[in-house]
């Protein structure tokens, strides 16, 4: 019967979300929360360094400091 394709595509299709929400997970765990950067150009790597040698992360542009 037709119904019996169903199976098939219901474990193909949960095989690629899952692989999808895991590739998000995993890259967003190992950026601190952040989505990629794609198509950097040389002013972006630029900034990327100059917010690494401020912050410490690449991730971060904000620091944290205490007046006291």
């Amino acid at each position: 019967m037709w119904y019996e394709c169903l199976p098939p595509f219901v474990i193909i299709g949960a095989c690629i979300a899952v692989t999808g929400w895991g590739l998000k997970i995993c890259d967003r765990l190992f950026q601190e929360g952040k989505p990629s950067r794609y198509s950097l150009d040389k002013f972006d790597e630029r900034l990327l360094a100059r917010d690494e040698r401020i912050t410490g992360s690449r991730f971060r542009q904000k620091v944290t400091t205490d007046f006291n």
